[in-house]
């Protein structure tokens, strides 16, 4: 997994190996309309975090997430039950 930034270092999202080679996979140089060509089109994006962001806040913002796993909203539950 690679960061991906804009032009002023501003935090996008992530790159993923799998996704970089499933779209090379069916690269073309120059692309075509249904073609991925550019990091763009397969970042990820997320919820940057800063070191003291405390545990539950980053919790809530993995629960929101696309892509969350079920266990995650379950641990959210057993949290809030205390």
């Amino acid at each position: 997994m690679l960061p991906v930034i804009d032009v002023q270092g501003h935090y996008l999202g992530t790159v993923r190996a799998r996704a970089v080679a499933e779209a090379l996979a069916e690269y073309r140089p120059g692309g075509t309309e249904n073609l991925v060509t550019t990091v763009a089109q397969i970042t990820h994006t997320t919820q940057a975090m800063r070191p003291s962001t405390e545990l539950p806040a980053a919790l809530d913002a993995l629960i929101e997430a696309r892509g969350v796993y079920p266990s995650l909203a379950q641990t959210r539950a057993v949290m809030s039950d205390h």
